[in-house]
């Protein structure tokens, strides 16, 4: 079972099984937890994903390899293609700034900040008898580590995000479990993604000497590859070495694979804001106390696939 309303008469849904409601006697004042609370939540959002942000990956991999020097230039011989291996790292640390290279290998990673999301939220319980509550919940913070930095902020602080609806859910006490039916998250993950990557790209950028900070993910894209630097580089040195020209090859391929890449990023970040405004999620977790729960569980659904999350939760 998922809930008790799986369940026949006179049984309830405990730990996703169907128990006998008698064997569930609670000596516990039937109210007991009701009052605000604070839950401390992570979300492993990647889990149901893959199929959306793996367009965003696949765009920084063709950046990458760009700036590790993977170019298959047409109509050159092995040769110079061997010769243009060895020297490229070089001119790429010359004419692509260190916050760029950084940044680029570093959102190829960027699926394990979504995939520990955490989310600290207020909880307010209202008793409605017989061990139910009517719960409504407040994103208060999100936050994520990158870099061994924690980055958070309040939603309605992210433009990406704006604000989190509050969030109402039946819940109820059973056999010293705590069981949350349900419920919907609109107009929060597409944003999530999007200012999860800008964020860690303002980190990169604040934290290299010699550079300025960048906050618009399109102005950093823009700059990142100087591609006319590194193609007339590259020919300079194969022309000098083999009296071949290579800088249309070189320029061709290289604005290619950036303009490609911003343009696939973009159009992922912006169908990710549209088709991902919506997440369920129902939960459960141990009672401890009537004042700490632990042991929490999520289980939410978004985009057609499922993710998991784990919480635990204070009263204040």
């Amino acid at each position: 079972c998922l809930e008790t309303g799986n369940c026949q008469s006179g049984f309830v849904c405990v730990g996703g099984i169907c128990v006998p409601e008698s064997d569930c006697t609670n000596p516990q004042p039937p109210t007991r937890l009701g009052g605000n609370w604070s839950f401390d939540s992570t979300l492993h959002l990647r889990e149901a994903l893959s199929g959306f942000v793996s367009g965003i990956f696949t765009a920084f991999e063709w950046l990458r390899d760009v700036i590790q020097g993977n170019l298959d230039i047409p109509n050159v011989p092995s040769i110079v293609e061997d010769f243009i291996e060895g020297i490229v790292q070089s001119i790429i640390d010359a004419y692509v700034p260190p916050w760029a290279q950084q940044f680029i290998i570093a959102v190829g990673n960027i699926s394990d900040i979504i995939d520990d999301m955490r989310v600290y939220s207020t909880v307010t319980l209202t008793p409605l008898g017989n061990y139910e509550y009517l719960g409504t919940q407040t994103w208060d913070i999100v936050e994520f580590e990158y870099q061994g930095n924690i980055l958070s902020e309040d939603p309605a602080n992210i433009p990406e995000i704006g604000y989190v609806p509050i969030q109402t859910f039946s819940s109820r006490e059973i056999c010293g479990k705590f069981f949350i039916d349900r419920f919907d998250v609109p107009n929060v993950v597409g944003g999530l993604i999007r200012w999860a990557i800008e964020a860690a790209l303002t980190a990169i950028t604040c934290s290299v000497p010699g550079w300025g900070c960048y906050y618009s993910l399109e102005d950093a894209l823009e700059d990142l590859i100087d591609c006319d630097a590194i193609a007339y580089a590259i020919d300079d040195l194969v022309y000098n070495t083999f009296g071949i020209e290579v800088y249309d090859g070189v320029y061709n391929l290289c604005d290619s694979q950036k303009q490609n890449a911003i343009d696939t990023i973009l159009n992922a970040l912006d169908n990710l804001t549209v088709q991902l405004n919506l997440m369920s999620m129902r939960g459960q977790a141990d009672i401890v106390t009537s004042s700490f729960m632990d042991n929490g569980r999520w289980y939410g659904s978004l985009a057609g696939g499922s993710y998991s999350g784990e919480f635990t939760a204070t009263k204040q």
